[in-house]
């Protein structure tokens, strides 16, 4: 896992200049010279190592990359960047290709609208930095032993990231079908709204388009300080060995096809308003549950749908033992 969160929260302060400084500074002559050579040698993907800065090496000995600004739609293919900080550099709609970036900082930096492209992050930082509306993990992208702190993912389209023992730190998420994403001894902290993770790719067309995704094996996976409002799990995604949040609200279902169709028969002898609704859930549930042996059951999710009454006999039924 990456380090303690407070030492990649010290990093605020490392910004001394102003954004607006730091971004016209690559406007001036030396500046603008390094952009425009790495923006000529790093379009060919014939390899280019940028281990020097126009503006040195900060306090902590990464190159002073901050504030670098790329022109929208600029393409960097096979870049290895030397450890760097990239804090308030803006990545805005460029196309990144088998890039490598290695125990850098992007702290408040934009990666809105990038298509990114088996591209590798190791040790890397990302502090309260934007991926909106990006195009995350083509050809099966690496990241490994990264932080995220506040970065915001909504409205990003995931294709096959892979993420090792990475850490996300109250990350905006909702809505975010993670599609062919995989997560091993990942960390999750805070609330997840709405967000979808399938064990491959939901349609088969996306294998001839995108390649085949690792499958997500969510080995070790913790949302032991997480929320999770209205998830859901399908596509053959095993969940056996994930932490559940430590709120006791939530049960780890194995054989989740078979308990929703037990609850139909249950069900059946219900109350008709409480039959009505409880075979309503489960004929809904069952429809991505066909490919899904594992689920993750929120009892706050069910009482603010169906009252405390109905969740309870729903709770009750699906999971009578297996409450955390």
């Amino acid at each position: 896992m990456a380090g303690p969160r407070t030492e990649i929260r010290s990093r605020r302060n490392a910004l001394t200049h102003t954004m607006k400084q730091l971004g016209t500074r690559w406007q001036e002559t030396i500046g603008k010279d390094f952009v425009d050579r790495l923006m000529s040698v790093g379009r060919s993907g014939n390899g280019f190592n940028v281990s020097e800065s126009p503006f040195g090496v900060t306090a902590n000995g990464q190159l002073d990359l901050r504030g670098l600004c790329l022109p929208e739609r600029a393409e960097l293919r096979m870049v290895n960047f030397m450890p760097a900080d990239f804090g308030a550099a803006s990545w805005k709609g460029i196309w990144l290709e088998r890039c490598t970036f290695s125990e850098s900082n992007f702290e408040k930096g934009s990666f809105q609208k990038v298509s990114e492209h088996r591209n590798t992050f190791t040790g890397c930082n990302f502090l309260k930095g934007s991926f909106r509306e990006a195009a995350i993990g083509y050809k099966g992208s690496r990241y490994t032993n990264c932080t995220f702190d506040g970065a915001d993912f909504r409205r990003a389209v995931f294709i096959r990231p892979e993420f090792d023992s990475c850490s996300f730190y109250h990350c905006k998420f909702d809505g975010c079908d993670l599609n062919g994403s995989s997560f091993e001894r990942c960390r999750f902290v805070g609330t997840l709204r709405e967000v979808w993770f399938r064990g491959g790719f939901a349609h088969p067309n996306d294998l001839s388009r995108y390649g085949q995704p690792r499958t997500n094996r969510m080995v070790e996976v913790s949302f032991e300080s997480a929320a999770l409002r209205n998830v859901t799990f399908s596509n053959h995604c095993d969940l056996s060995s994930v932490r559940l949040p430590s709120d006791g609200h939530y049960s780890l279902i194995a054989e989740w096809p078979r308990k929703l169709l037990n609850l139909q028969d249950q069900s059946a002898e219900w109350p008709d308003n409480q039959k009505k609704s409880a075979s309503a859930f489960a004929a809904t549930n069952l429809v991505h549950a066909r490919t899904q042996d594992w689920f993750i059951l929120n009892r706050d999710d069910l009482e603010s749908e169906f009252g405390n009454e109905l969740a309870s006999l729903i709770w009750q039924t699906i999971s009578p033992s297996e409450t955390s």
